[in-house]
């Protein structure tokens, strides 16, 4: 959960997990802050450099058949070409503004359950692109 989003050094973020999260972790968080915040689950971002084009293309060939759509390179020099793999499991939700809270706590449990549901996803599919580059 973020507050103030916007640029990234005026964010300010009050809770984030890297694990399935119970409801009432989320709805403790929410004690500690007043102001704007969003609920946000965030796919895996990774970053691999290639030796060079053709291994490169190879990834992402690998990467797009295992579900990471929003994948592709972001630089090329003499030596590598670093690739970033990105999925689409993405939850950016504003739900409190100014200490008021948008929405009932039975929300953010559907929230909560949708944001391990994401996770559990994203972690299936890495676990995917493991096996496919073991494989090449």
């Amino acid at each position: 959960m973020f507050q103030d989003l916007g640029s990234k050094l005026k964010n300010n973020p009050i809770a984030c997990w890297h694990r399935k999260v119970k409801p009432d972790e989320v709805i403790s968080a929410l004690r500690t802050v007043s102001g704007t915040l969003y609920f946000k689950c965030e796919p895996p971002i990774l970053h691999i450099a290639a030796k060079d084009i053709e291994s490169a293309n190879k990834l992402l060939i690998a990467a797009r058949e295992c579900g990471f759509k929003h994948s592709g390179i972001q630089s090329i020099k003499p030596n590598r070409v670093v690739i970033e793999i990105a999925s689409t499991e993405v939850i950016d939700v504003p739900i409190m503004e100014d200490g008021q809270l948008f929405v009932t706590e039975k929300y953010l449990k559907y929230l909560t359950r949708l944001a391990n549901k994401k996770q559990e996803k994203s972690k299936l599919k890495i676990r995917k692109l493991e096996k496919m580059l073991k494989e090449i």
